[in-house]
């Protein structure tokens, strides 16, 4: 990844406390630890340009519920590229632009 200049390094001040608000959202230890295990995600696109690509539906569950308790979640688009009714070719080729269907907290129905 170094080697192809796939890595970004960033300033890491913007997302000092992130990780420790967003797991006292939480009550369910095992939740706890499920977001311990993905909040690199949203650290990661908090600093990037606030937008996530994964598979993983059962994290995506879990910051989108608890988007309702917090503001810097839902700023943060999400999208599964395995999802074709979520039309994530045409997202990335229009430039991942910010729609609010896609943030979480808001938009697709979640669980």
């Amino acid at each position: 990844m170094y080697g192809r200049k796939l890595v970004c390094f960033t300033d890491q001040d913007e997302t000092v406390g992130l990780e420790e608000r967003l797991l006292k959202l939480v009550d369910q230890s095992t939740e706890r630890v499920a977001m311990r295990k993905d909040v690199h995600l949203v650290e990661a696109a908090w600093v990037t340009g606030r937008r996530i690509a994964s598979f993983d539906e059962k994290a995506r569950d879990l910051f989108h519920r608890a988007a309702d308790r917090a503001a810097e979640l839902r700023k943060i688009s999400w999208v599964n590229p395995e999802r074709q009714e979520e039309k994530p070719i045409r997202w990335l080729q229009e430039g991942a632009p910010d729609e609010a269907g896609r943030r979480l907290g808001r938009g697709l129905q979640r669980s």
